[in-house]
């Protein structure tokens, strides 16, 4: 069996699909909510990301009676563009922007004035955007 983690903005699935692929089981856990200390802002802990994969992997096996060690693959997903910040050891520094926090609205108009618009676009293939980037205009 395969088992699928898609730990998204609201909260964490699991998924066990078989060889022939069928749905075997799934289950989920909630994340706690989008901090947003000021307007535009969103952050959540990464802490709370992996306290809800534990909780949704865990679930799906207990609930279901299924012995881990048919579990021959694992895939992950996740949400968009988060920056995670780590120290030298690999822990969490701070809650995690994500890819809805609004807060470089005033870098991307820097960018756009300094730079061009079209001209970022030709060095980056991106615009510069508050939330999370475009699809490549160079493929």
């Amino acid at each position: 069996m395969f088992l699928g983690v898609d730990v998204g903005t609201g909260g964490t699935r699991a998924v066990l699909v078989s060889h022939a692929g069928t749905v075997v089981a799934s289950d989920s856990a909630e994340h706690a909510p989008i901090a947003s200390e000021k307007i535009g802002w969103a952050e959540q802990n990464p802490e709370d990301w992996w306290r809800a994969a534990q909780s949704a992997i865990r679930g799906l096996l207990e609930k279901n009676g299924i012995n881990p060690n048919t579990i021959r693959a694992v895939g992950l997903t996740g949400q968009m563009h988060g920056c995670v910040l780590l120290d030298a050891n690999g822990e969490v520094l701070r809650p995690a922007l994500i890819w809805c926090d609004q807060r470089t609205q005033p870098q991307c108009d820097w960018l756009h004035q300094k730079i061009g618009y079209e001209r970022l676009i030709e060095l980056t293939c991106n615009p510069a955007l508050r939330i999370s980037p475009s699809p490549s205009c160079c493929g």
